[in-house]
């Protein structure tokens, strides 16, 4: 795995444990997608439409690699609702130290974590898969994007769909903003 995909992958679970997510695969997968469509100095994975949002099986299996080398530790949630990831001081302090993500991204990470730590899975879903709509139908307007989630997603209600439309905006602007700011 190349150094900057380590660092980033590494960070990014740092942040989200930081501010409070019972972060797992799912988070990990919905905060990347959303940190690399977002931030410009970030490597790219390729992600597509899964059963929760968009999902890139190269970051899953990279994901898999850190864990196998613990460097991402993975505990059975305790509620028994899938898997939580934490990392060890170490490793994150050699991830910052790295330089592989600079202090603009990582002001990026830390919006986007303040952000998407307090999610439940069933909104990170909403969000992302509103954002890759968004992405892929360049020009279409909200009601277009609602009725395409809602075609992909239909356990989603339409009052979700609306309200990640709203944050996605509101924090679109805020991430790119505090990731331009020296």
């Amino acid at each position: 795995m190349e150094p900057q995909r380590f660092a980033e992958i590494v960070l990014a679970v740092d942040a989200m444990c930081r501010y409070g997510s019972r972060i797992g695969r799912t988070h990990a997968q919905k905060f990347l997608f959303l940190a690399e469509s977002w931030l410009d100095r970030l490597p790219r994975h390729t992600f597509g439409m899964h059963l929760y949002g968009p999902f890139s099986p190269d970051l899953k299996q990279e994901t898999l690699s850190l864990s196998l080398g613990g460097i991402i530790r993975t505990e059975r949630d305790p509620g028994g609702y899938g898997e939580r990831y934490s990392v060890p001081a170490e490793y994150v302090r050699q991830a910052r130290e790295s330089g592989r993500i600079d202090g603009i991204a990582l002001r990026g990470f830390e919006q986007l974590a303040h952000w998407l730590a307090p999610k439940r899975v069933r909104e990170l879903e909403a969000i992302s898969t509103a954002e890759y709509i968004a992405q892929h139908r360049p020009g279409a307007s909200d009601d277009e994007i609602v009725e395409r989630v809602e075609s992909l997603k239909p356990h989603l209600r339409r009052e979700e769909v609306i309200q990640a439309l709203r944050e996605l905006r509101r924090y679109r602007t805020l991430i790119k903003g505090a990731a331009r700011t020296p």
